[in-house]
Parts: structure tokens; C-alpha cells; sequence
């Protein structure tokens, strides 16, 4: 706050005797506001400020929270007074000076609409309505934003229910591949779940490779799983075994041999992924020896590997 003081202004008179000088002390006022500037325009709720002994400004402080000084117009004034946010249950009109404003909205979730000059719930009409595989639940996350909640084997990303799990079943949709001929959905004596299960397509092809590549898009760090089950000669035909290998973006994850018991039955593998796109490599080499009943694991003799219930979480 600035403190006012008096200034004492010397002024010299001439006087008759060339040698002598009347020396009088003026006094004259150092507080701009004297006047009272502010309350001209005929607000009372004004007031001045002195910044120095020249300058001043005006203050609507008493006027209450909210008002500002328009130096047109010299009064205190609130631009929200006139409702101009609307008067929806929600809405909350902010001044920032006094002809300048913003709107929000007091209710978690909602948001300004600005087009609609009101606030609005995200969840009404209900956006998951209209989406492919939503349950129809909406649920508001944060001001103008929401989730749906999804159908099983299928998890809420990017706006949308992304499917989280694939059987590869007859009539299901697979995830996206490369290379797609090499691999396929085939009927499984005992696949993981349902009939069918994907497979690799080279078991009548002895000194063949079979390899497919599938995409997975993680909207956030997770884990991918799968269910992997060899059919193939055991190992009382070694030297001669088929070789099973997966790879996720160019790192050796797994390698089994026909020879290996391990993956007789359907064993589950889990994986760390990052957020982002992976590629899974999946590759089943066949050796020099023609499948046959009596060396493989099934009774039709197939030499193969297949893959069911790949899934994937964050």
C-alpha cells in the first residue's frame, strides 16, 4: 500500500532589497484520489487506489467476488449477472475481467458445450448404444469422456470394444496376419475350446516351413496368452523331429521339438508386451520323415503344430 505524505514546495518572492529573498513553504497534496476518480461515474461500490503520487486505480474489491473495473463504461461490473452461461442446473459462469468470462460445469463428468451453450452429460444420449459389441453400459471417466462396458472377449480401446480373445472357431474372426495361407482354422480332435484351433498347414509336406505372423495392437502395457499342442513324431524317430519356434517382434520367445514332450497337451504361455503394435512369429518346420499313424500323436497322422485361445490383456 502506498503511503501518502505531504510535499513542501519552496517558493522565492523578490522583495525591494536585491540582497534579501522571501522564502515561503506551500503547502500542496501528493494522493491522486483526492478526487475520488472512481466514484465519478457514479458506482459507490468503486474505489481509488493511489500507485504513486500521480497515478491511481480503481478498485471494485467491496463490490464483491467476481466484479472488475470497466474503464468505459467507469463502473464495477460482473459479466456473469446476466446469466450469461445459461441457467442449466450444471453450468458455472467464471468472470476473468469485466467483460470477459469462462463456463464450466459444477457435476463430475460433464462438460460445456459450447455449440449448445450448455452442459452436457457424455453418457446421454447413450454413445454405447450404437457401438459394435458394447454391453450398453455407459460410464462417465472424466469430463466429456467415457467407457462402454463390452461383450465377453472383448475389452473397451480407443472408443471402441476391441476383441481381446480369439478360439478360431469356424465362424470367428481371426486377428490380423501376414502370410495367412501357411496357417489356418482347422478341426482339432480336442482342441482347447470348441472344434476348431489354428494350426499349421505344411503336415503332408515333408522339408517344409510354415510360417504366419499375427498382429496385436496393446492400447497399454500387458500381457498376450495362448494355449500351444504339438502333433508330431515322438522321439524314437530322432535324429529326424520337426521343430515348433515363436517369436514376438523378432525375439525367440519359444522353441520345442517334435522330439519334446512337453507340448503333447495343451500347455499356456504368457508374454510381457508393451503398449503399441507386436508381431507374433509363428513358425513349424517338418523334417525329411513322411507323417504316419503309428509316429504321430493324434490317430490321422498329422504333423503339426497348433495354437487356440490367444488372448490378450492390459
Amino acid at each position: 500500500m502506498l503511503k501518502l505524505t505531504q510535499k513542501i514546495s519552496v517558493v522565492q518572492y523578490p522583495t525591494k532589497n536585491a540582497y534579501t529573498r522571501d522564502v515561503r513553504c506551500v503547502r500542496s497534496s501528493t494522493n491522486p484520489c483526492d478526487r475520488n476518480q472512481c466514484k465519478e461515474g457514479g458506482d459507490e461500490h468503486a474505489e481509488c487506489v493511489p500507485e504513486s503520487f500521480t497515478t491511481y486505480r480503481c478498485s471494485c474489491d467491496s463490490a464483491g467476488e467476481g466484479y472488475f473495473w470497466n474503464n468505459e463504461t467507469k463502473a464495477c461490473e460482473n459479466p456473469c449477472n446476466d446469466n450469461i452461461c445459461g441457467t442449466a442446473e450444471h453450468s458455472v459462469c467464471t468472470p476473468t475481467s469485466a467483460t470477459t468470462f469462462t463456463c464450466s460445469c459444477n457435476t463430475d463428468g460433464f462438460f460445456w458445450d459450447e455449440s449448445f451453450t450448455t452442459c452436457k452429460d457424455p453418457c446421454d444420449p447413450n454413445p454405447c448404444n450404437s457401438l459394435a459389441h458394447a454391453t450398453k453400459i455407459c460410464t462417465i471417466t472424466s469430463a466429456g469422456t467415457f467407457t462402454c462396458g463390452c461383450d465377453d472377449g472383448y475389452a473397451w480401446a480407443n472408443s471402441q470394444c476391441s476383441k481381446t480373445r480369439w478360439s478360431f472357431e469356424y465362424n470367428e474372426e481371426i486377428p490380423a496376419t501376414d502370410n495367412w495361407g501357411d496357417w489356418s482354422k482347422m478341426d482339432v480332435l480336442g482342441a482347447k475350446t470348441g472344434e476348431d484351433a489354428f494350426c499349421s498347414t505344411n503336415f503332408q509336406r515333408t522339408n517344409s516351413t510354415s510360417t504366419v505372423y499375427i498382429i496385436l495392437d496393446m492400447p497399454a502395457a500387458g500381457v498376450v496368452s495362448l494355449y500351444i499342442k504339438g502333433e508330431a513324431e515322438t522321439s524314437n524317430l530322432l535324429p529326424h523331429y520337426d521343430v515348433f519356434t515363436l517369436d514376438i517382434d523378432s525375439n525367440n520367445k519359444l522353441r520345442n521339438t517334435s522330439g519334446s514332450t512337453s507340448l503333447i497337451s495343451w500347455t499356456k504361455k504368457t508374454y510381457s508386451l508393451s503398449a503399441g503394435r507386436h508381431t507374433l512369429k509363428l513358425t513349424y518346420k517338418k523334417d525329411n520323415v513322411a507323417p504316419f499313424g503309428d509316429y504321430s500323436i493324434n490317430d490321422n497322422g498329422y504333423d503339426r503344430f497348433c495354437i487356440d485361445d490367444l488372448e490378450i490383456s492390459w
